[in-house]
């Protein structure tokens, strides 16, 4: 047998071993298949899905009334990961739900104050709070093998139907799922029960304090307050040689569960402390704690994740047992936190229904503040003002414009309003206001490093730049530079068709997004002279996860500079996403997370951060979208959050960032206000869920639940595409590995049989036919590596690992 003779070895070892690869591809993924089912279980079509427990139409007949309504948990395990209250607080004082091991009561609905025994609370709500929704991998463990079976909601109704006939159906909705969460949650309760607060008090203190006797790790992520009428301030501590602030909250304000800013772990005998303040000033008695509506309680809610494998859901700690370390307890414990009207307003049940939770808003201003029309555009300046850009009595609407995009109400004269608004960014004041006389229908505003203002005026179709506010009051009144023909919509060099928006380099070339009618960018000298433009337009595409080409536009609405990037990019309004180019107009990148849906309005950059901000807008077809703004990191195209105000944006037009890049500036056409928020400057997530999932008070939904339904399993299904995809790659990559492996056996079978035919006799060669795969590879490298397979594995780290815990409570304090 010659050398050539070994060649139908080699075809036979050839498809063996391609067989054992195919075979170890579809083991491993098998493999994976089952942990992903062991750690995270399997998802269906209608998994997560939603269930409401109500109240069947309850008339309270007298004041406090409690009662509870009972609920089976389905057989199965399940992990809650959203709750969202069913409630106003104008007919419930409170929510709470509660998970209980046996049957709550023969009745379904009872009149209860002890909801079941051995309950655990696991939800609470009171004053219009937000819906809660719990970071990745941690829900509340409830069903199978749990010691939560049945779930017992109580309501308090502080006061009587003065209507017999009136019928209450308060609940509350919760989002769960059968995949396996890596973490548990939990509640820690800081109770005081029985403390007694004296009349004409102004600063009275109730404090809780313990040490933590669990055997867990907890990881604390949010928190809730609650008192009744004379609380002014409730905070909680953790001690370990040195106090940390777990949490500080106003009870007046809407009682949800706020996120933690900070990374803590609570371990044993680590000391708890909680401190509520009273003002009891315009009591003639003495209040005690107590379950009635004109009683006092002194509740802090701790909610953390744990291990899910050992981890327990509820601790509590009552009563003032380490008396001596609650007196060290910081002196700015009792300082209440800066007033907050709005905060107010909600917790009193001002806002509708459906308001929305806050990021870190500190101000607003607008309607009974300041008399505003459309305010259509926001800037801020070197120095950190802030400028408005509104449209007094001036409103667009179907009759502004004719077919050809000419103003039909040039007859009535320029907007006699002022329409520029110097603010303070600090306190929110008025500084100046001019250019009234000036402008028909204003839309776009920016200032350069020069100070110059440039605006757009739709009506006019005009680009215009004014001077600096330092230089003169004429600079400000007049415009030194004018692009565009007045009232003549065209789409040549010299013209534009309702202009958008401008963004100008340092070097004083500008960028002009001619968007409304003409869907292009134009770039000019700093004189004003045309050098060229790029865009045409672009036909909407509905399919989900489809854009049109680059370089088309659905209305180019927003054009900004990122001059440390050598890019300007546009916000595609209608195709909801951000296109990037050169500064000649070469195509360079897109951007369209779905969080830009239904539509993206504005967009702004910050050079210190690596930030663009970008704003969205409604749409009528898409009505349970919630309008949002987001942050995008430009370093790497990842989305780092998302948010909003309690009450949700309406209809946002604009954004600005201030030079540091500690506030954004959001204004908003038809409430007519301008937002201010303070988001972080760094990388951190602005919630307790990645890259925009929300949880109070960052954003949540009021969706209806089809629709709720329906954008989870997209979540879901285009989830399980990226987990097949990643397998898929995964595949891919190992028949890389794998085959110049193949190649160095066929070789060494190839050398062997060739050494063997020039040292052994034919008879000998004869009888040893038979392929042996394991004497193929002794001695060789390969075999060495193949019996290391299991130390190569990839352990899971340890639930301690501070990427996790930073993972799940990298989010802001709700502190003004």
């Amino acid at each position: 047998m010659n050398c050539c003779e070994c060649l139908p070895n080699c075809v036979v070892l050839l498809l063996l071993l391609s067989l054992i690869a195919l075979k170890s591809g579809d083991g491993e993924t098998i493999s994976q298949g089952n942990a992903l089912s062991r750690q995270q279980g399997s998802k269906t079509s209608n998994d997560p899905v939603t269930y409401e427990i109500q109240m069947p139409g309850i008339t309270p007949t007298k004041d406090d009334e409690y009662f509870c309504q009972g609920w089976k948990v389905p057989d199965g395990e399940f992990f809650v990961v959203k709750f969202q209250a069913l409630a106003k607080s104008d007919t419930a004082h409170h929510l709470l739900l509660f998970g209980c091991p046996g049957p709550v009561s023969e009745s379904p609905v009872y009149d209860c104050r002890d909801p079941c025994f051995d309950s655990k609370i696991m939800y609470a709500w009171a004053r219009n709070a937000a819906p809660l929704e719990l970071p990745d991998d941690v829900g509340f463990h409830i069903g199978n093998n749990t010691d939560i079976k049945y779930l017992s909601m109580q309501v308090h109704y502080a006061t009587m139907f003065a209507d017999v006939d009136r019928k209450d159906y308060t609940g509350v909705q919760l989002t769960v799922t059968k995949t396996r969460q890596k973490y548990v949650a939990g509640i820690l309760l800081l109770v005081s029960g029985m403390a007694v607060i004296p009349p004409k008090t102004k600063n009275f203190h109730v404090d809780v304090s313990c040490y933590f006797d669990g055997a867990d790790v907890l990881y604390p992520f949010a928190f809730r307050t609650h008192t009744h009428m004379h609380g002014r301030v409730v905070s909680a501590y953790m001690f370990n040689g040195t106090w940390f602030q777990l949490g500080k909250g106003n009870p007046h304000w809407p009682q949800a569960f706020w996120p933690i800013k900070e990374n803590y772990a609570i371990k044993h005998s680590d000391g708890l402390a909680a401190r509520c303040t009273y003002d009891s000033s315009d009591s003639d008695k003495e209040i005690s704690m107590g379950e009635t509506h004109n009683d006092e309680m002194c509740n802090f809610y701790l909610m953390y994740y744990t291990d899910s494998r050992s981890g327990r859901s509820y601790y509590g700690c009552g009563g003032n047992t380490v008396a001596e370390l609650a007196k060290t307890l910081p002196s700015d414990s009792d300082v209440p936190l800066p007033p907050d009207p709005y905060l107010d307003e909600i917790g009193e049940g001002v806002a509708p229904k459906d308001s929305k939770t806050v990021d870190r808003w500190t101000q607003r201003l607008g309607s009974s503040q300041l008399p505003l029309g459309q305010v259509c555009a926001v800037a801020v300046d070197a120095n950190g003002s802030v400028f408005v850009f509104h449209r007094g009595r001036s409103v667009w609407d179907s009759s502004s414009f004719d077919g050809r995009a000419n103003f039909r109400l040039r007859a009535n004269g320029p907007i006699r309003e002022k329409t520029m608004i110097q603010i303070n960014a600090s306190t929110f004041d008025v500084v100046a206001q001019w250019a009234d006389n000036t402008f028909y229908m204003p839309h776009g505003l920016s200032i350069d490093a020069r100070g110059n203002f440039w605006v757009t005026d739709v009506a006019l179709h005009q680009v215009m730049r004014f001077g600096p506010l330092w230089s003169s009051p004429q600079a400000v009144s007049k415009p030194e530079l004018v692009l565009g023909v007045a009232f003549e919509p065209g789409d040549d060099e010299k013209h534009f068709c309702k202009p958008a928006d401008v963004a100008v380099l340092r070097s004083g070339e500008v960028f002009v997004a001619d968007g409304y009618c003409n869907s292009r960018v134009m770039k000019f000298s700093k004189d004003g002279i045309f050098i060229k433009q790029w865009g045409q337009h672009s036909k909407r595409v509905e399919l989900t996860n489809s854009y049109p080409p680059p370089l088309t536009f659905d209305i180019v609405h927003s054009v900004v500079v990122l001059e440390n990037r050598n890019l300007v990019c546009v916000a595609d309004r209608e195709n909801a996403r951000v296109q990037c180019f050169t500064y000649d107009g070469n195509f360079v990148s897109q951007l369209h997370p779905k969080e830009f849906k239904p539509q993206i309005f504005a967009i702004t950059y910050n050079e210190q951060t690596g930030y663009l901000y970008t704003v969205s807008g409604p749409s009528e077809s898409q009505e349970n979208i919630t309008v949002k703004g987001n942050t995008i990191d430009m370093r790497n195209g990842t989305l780092l959050n998302s948010w909003h105000p309690i009450t949700g944006f309406s209809q946002p037009h604009d954004v600005a960032v201030s030079p540091d890049g500690g506030f954004v500036y959001v204004v908003e056409i038809g409430p007519n206000v301008i937002w201010k928020f303070k988001l972080q400057t760094t990388a951190s997530h602005q919630s307790v869920k990645k890259a925009g999932a929300f949880v109070h008070p960052i954003s949540v939904g009021d969706d209806d639940d089809d629709t709720h339904v329906e954008e989870e399993e997209a979540e879901e299904e285009e989830g399980l595409e990226k987990k097949e995809s990643y397998i898929g790659a995964t595949l891919i990559i190992g028949g890389l590995i794998i085959m110049p492996l193949i190649v160095m056996v066929l070789i060494l079978v190839f050398l062997r049989c060739c050494r063997k035919a020039k040292t052994q006799p034919s008879a000998s060669r004869g009888n040893n036919r038979r392929f042996n795969l394991g004497s193929l590879l002794a001695g060789s490298r390969a075999s060495e590596f193949l019996g290391k397979d299991d130390e190569r594995r990839l352990e899971l780290k340890h639930l301690q690992s501070d990427s996790e815990v930073e993972e799940y409570s990298s989010v802001p304090q709700q502190n003004a």
